[in-house]
């Protein structure tokens, strides 16, 4: 400022959840770095609907669920996914409701906010099967949120400023799903970037629709997100993400068998 510069030594809690910040908002200083090149490039990816690929470097084995698998082998973990799958009741019943805890506001997704349920409930208009509710917000997101390198903390910021990075818009679209009553979660974790032919840091949002999780992508407008998508966490608060500080920069993927939808 005018000349002058200050210089502050963070504390190293501070200074890596900047660098987890950064990798999963896509800073430019940190793309190439955190960029995941696989062993070959994914032709169309936004497409692809069936994923098999072994992740190296990995610490812990990636969260389960239907449509994610992943078990570790001696090359690494081995993750097979298909977001179209569908789900296997166990003991043959249902699949066990969601907590309550997908409902709730929390201090990034504040669904209860009275700006996110008007808006939600404005998206949503006289519509009521929830499936189709999904739908008019990843539409309405797509039109309205413009995807930009913006710094901001939680759903009400993305509204305000009607922009924001994948994770605003994985918070955004979390508090206008669970203001209309559909359990949502924010995940992270990694998917394929055409452009860069390779895999980024990324968040998206999985909801509880017609009795089982589905991944939601707002930022890539999917209202089913294509099997790029590698989950590696669920959570929403800053302290979820802190495991990815022990990953960027140092996984490998080796992609072993790839299905894309029919045209």
């Amino acid at each position: 400022m005018r000349g002058v510069m200050i210089a502050a030594l963070e504390d190293e809690a501070r200074a890596r959840q900047y660098v987890v910040i950064a990798a999963v908002n896509q800073r430019e200083s940190l793309i190439e770095f955190s960029l995941v090149r696989p062993d070959a490039p994914v032709a169309q990816p936004r497409r692809v609907a069936h994923m098999k690929i072994v992740v190296q470097g990995l610490d812990r084995t990636p969260p389960g669920e239907y449509f994610q698998s992943c078990r570790p082998t001696r090359d690494g973990h081995e993750c097979e996914i298909r977001p179209s799958a569908t789900p296997v009741p166990t003991g043959g019943g249902a699949l066990a409701e969601p907590s309550q805890r997908y409902l709730e506001p929390s201090a990034t997704v504040q669904s209860r906010h009275l700006n996110i349920r008007l808006t939600a409930a404005e998206i949503a208009g006289d519509e009521h099967e929830p499936s189709r509710q999904a739908d008019k917000l990843v539409l309405w997101m797509q039109t309205n949120i413009e995807k930009a390198p913006l710094d901001v903390f939680s759903a009400v910021d993305v509204l305000e400023k009607k922009k924001a990075e994948c994770q605003g818009h994985a918070y955004l679209f979390s508090a206008l799903a669970r203001a209309l009553g559909i359990p949502t979660r924010v995940v992270s974790g990694l998917a394929y970037s055409e452009q860069l032919e390779g895999f980024l840091f990324h968040s998206w949002a999985e909801s509880w629709i017609g009795g089982r999780w589905l991944p939601v992508d707002p930022t890539f407008g999917q209202a089913t997100a294509d099997a790029t998508h590698i989950k590696l966490l669920e959570g929403e608060a800053l302290s979820d993400l802190l495991p990815l500080i022990d990953w960027v920069g140092r996984l490998k993927i080796r992609v072993l068998a790839i299905e894309h939808e029919s045209p």
